[in-house]
Formats: structure tokens, sequence, C-alpha cells
């Protein structure tokens, strides 16, 4: 069922007199290490580990491995790689979901949603323990439930797996990795809803928290981290003792905050955005390139300012979720129509982020979409300042209006790689990136 009337027409005077600038392509050169043998890094750093100068004995031990919802690169390798290793070692691994309110918050959709990152029984050659039960294994001082899920409590030690990254919604010297894993993903959702009933605000302070108490309380054997670089690939893997996890941690956010892939201007009057989605970002556009979080009171600083944001629509593996649609200003009648509200709103609701559901101005198509963007900023001496990505992931490569063109060929690190031409839309949809 459509979400707004069929027949709405934006009959603004001079918008259909709007005149559309030329773009030009352009790369971007960013930091550019990667790791090419994820498995024997991975089996290098579990063979270092031991305990009082032994060993580490994985000998019959049932193994819990954290699977995330996040759409990470080389996922579903390194993971691979990590239970491979440990039952190289005699163990019995198994994954279990360690995501919160996605998959809709239940054990099948989170199974499903971990079957499209490739993750599988079949795939991993192991069991996939999906479940919604969990533990309360204690509070913090100041009341706030720490839980764990039930199948990784009952196990003989729990393997944490994340990326480390700057996080969308909050800032601090903790973000998204191992910390966060904790405290949210392996609660599931009552571990998410105890964490966000605080509000991101005090994330800061609760995800290191939450996460030392979670590794105080269970057994944690290890965490294995990946980093990943300007161009979405792996340029670090490390396997952490969980003595070292909280500084460990700290030290590659800050590795992952410098390398990752960023949006080359200060000012953009429009950036156009071909699509969103859970696996691009968990804030479907990721606020430390677009400089807009969920949360409107927090800002991000490094980030451009962006006049007007013009979603054209979301991407097929986020299966219609559009969380975050909130932080674009314009976006199309196709867009609103692929949103399936049930995981949109589940999500939104549990993080108290209710504001980046709120649906942008609808236009027809994206012709109409550019058009009423470039009607809606202030008038620019010279032109306004186009910028038109892929997804806020996946900026090696984009296109910027021709008047931008003289300030790009004077930076080293920007290339032209494509004469200006029009703007190309077939049947109303503008060619992607």
């Amino acid at each position: 069922m459509a979400l707004f009337d069929a027949h709405v027409d934006i009959a603004v005077p001079g918008l259909d007199a709007v005149k559309l600038p030329r773009m030009a392509r352009v790369r971007q050169k960013m930091a550019g290490d990667e790791v090419r043998d994820i498995a024997g890094e991975i089996g290098r750093g579990v063979d270092a580990l031991s305990i009082d100068g032994r060993p580490l004995d994985l000998r019959d031990k049932s193994i819990a491995v954290t699977a995330g919802s996040r759409g990470i690169a080389d996922y579903a390798k390194l993971l691979h790689a990590i239970v491979s290793k440990l039952k190289d070692r005699g163990a019995r691994p198994f994954i279990f979901p360690a995501m919160g309110s996605h998959g809709g918050g239940t054990a099948e959709g989170q199974r499903e949603l971990l079957e499209r990152y490739g993750v599988s029984e079949a795939t991993m050659g192991v069991p996939v323990r999906s479940s919604m039960e969990t533990v309360e294994i204690g509070k913090l001082p100041n009341g706030t439930k720490v839980y764990c899920d039930k199948f990784a409590w009952e196990a003989d030690g729990i393997v944490l797996f994340n990326r480390v990254k700057p996080h969308t919604d909050f800032k601090g010297e903790w973000e998204s990795g191992l910390l966060k894993m904790c405290a949210i993903g392996a609660g599931k959702h009552e571990g998410a809803t105890s964490m966000h009933r605080a509000g991101f605000v005090r994330f800061h302070e609760q995800i290191p928290e939450v996460g030392k108490f979670f590794l105080e309380k269970t057994k944690v054997l290890f965490g294995v981290t990946s980093v990943e670089n300007g161009y979405e690939h792996v340029m670090r893997v490390d396997v952490i003792p969980p003595a070292e996890i909280v500084e460990r941690e700290r030290e590659l956010l800050v590795l992952a905050r410098k390398s990752m892939a960023r949006l080359p201007f200060d000012d953009i009057d429009i950036l156009a955005v071909d699509e969103l989605g859970k696996n691009i970002s968990g804030s479907g556009m990721d606020p430390n390139v677009i400089g807009r979080p969920g949360m409107r009171e927090i800002t991000f600083p490094g980030t451009p300012h962006i006049g007007c944001i013009a979603l054209l629509g979301l991407s097929e593996p986020t299966h219609g979720s559009a969380v975050g649609i909130g932080a674009a200003d314009i976006t199309t009648r196709r867009t609103v129509e692929e949103i399936d509200l049930a995981p949109t709103y589940i999500n939104h609701v549990t993080s108290g982020a209710i504001l980046g559901a709120s649906i942008p101005l609808v236009a027809k198509d994206d012709e109409e979409a550019m058009r009423i963007a470039l009607y809606s900023v202030p008038f620019r001496e010279g032109g306004e300042r186009i910028v038109h990505i892929r997804n806020t992931l996946l900026l090696e490569e984009f296109e910027v209006s021709e008047n931008m063109l003289p300030e790009i060929r004077a930076r080293a690190e920007l290339t032209v790689i494509g004469e200006p031409r029009p703007m190309d839309f077939a049947g109303g949809r503008l060619a992607r990136v």
C-alpha cells in the first residue's frame, strides 16, 4: 500500500526551468593498506595466545562466536577463518547472531540476516544457534542491567568478533568494536534496550562500563577485530587477549578514524546519494561522512556542511529497512514504496532515535528530486556545488558539478577521470555512480 497519494503534483512555478549542471567523475586516493592473508593472520594470532605461559587449551570446548548485523568487509571470510582455526585446535565452535533489534528482533529474522552476508551453517561448517533468549549477568552501580545470549553464556568460552570503526550516533574513546559487541550485540534485544534507555548522550560512558563488566563476568577467550581502509578492504586484523581488549581497541579506533573514507570537501550545496542501507551503515548513511546523526543534538566535527541531501534509493541488501532516512531532505516515490516499516521502526524505537525514521519530502522521481534540491538551496555565484555518490561507504569515485573542477584539479589526492556530461536520467532515474 502506498504511503502517500499517488497523484501528488509538486507544481511549483519555475521548477521545470531549473537548469541541471553537467557532472564529471572524480577518483579519490585514500588509505590503501590491505591484509592479503586473513586466515593466516587469525591463525597466527590464535596460536600466540597463552595462559600463564601455556598455549590456550581449546580441545573439546564449546565456543560461541559473535556475528553482528553490520556489512563488514570480508565478513564471511573473517568468520570462516575464526571458526576453522577453532576447529583446528580441537574446539567445537558455533556462531550466534549478536545483535539487538536487527532482523525484526526475531531469532529467525536474525538467522536470515546472517545468511544475506554469506554466514550460514552450510558456508561456515558449524552450527548457527539463533535465539532471543538471554541471561541477566548483573547490574552496574547505576542500575543498568547487563545481558548475555543464553547459548553463549552456557558455552565453555566466547570469542568476540567485530570491526572497529567510528560509531554513527556518539563519540568517545570506544565506539563500534568489541566493547560495543559485549554491551549490546551479545545481549540481544534486551541488552540493546537496556543500553539505549540511557540515551546516546551517555553511550561514551556506558559502552566501556558495560563492556568491562561483560569481560569480567563471562568466559571471553579472546577477541578478533578488523579495521577497514578507505576502499572498504580489511587493512588490519588483530587477535586480542581479554586483558588487552580495552586498551587495544582504543588504539585501533584512532587508526580506523584516520583511515575511513570521507567526502573531501568542506562545503556542499547538494549531496545526491544513490542508496541508503543497513549494509552500508548502522544509520543507513554514515553520519561520519554526511555529518548528520540520528540524534540531532550530537555534532560530528570534521564533516562537510551540506545544504540538502537527496536520497534516491535503498540498497538491495537492506531489504526495505530504511533506518536513517530522516537524515535526507528529499527522496523519491520509488524509495518510499520500497520501505518496510516494521524493521525500520523497530530499530528506531529500540535506539530512541525516532527522528531518523521521518520520511523526507517525496518527489515523483530522481529528476524532480534534483530540480527541487536546486530550487531550494541558496543561490551561489558561479553555480551550486553538487556531489553525487553511490553511498557513504564507497567513496573512491563520485561525480561533481562542472563548476568544482578547477578546485579538484589543484588537489593531488583527487583526479578527474571523465569529461563533464549532462545528468543522465532514464525514465526519471539518475544513472548510478
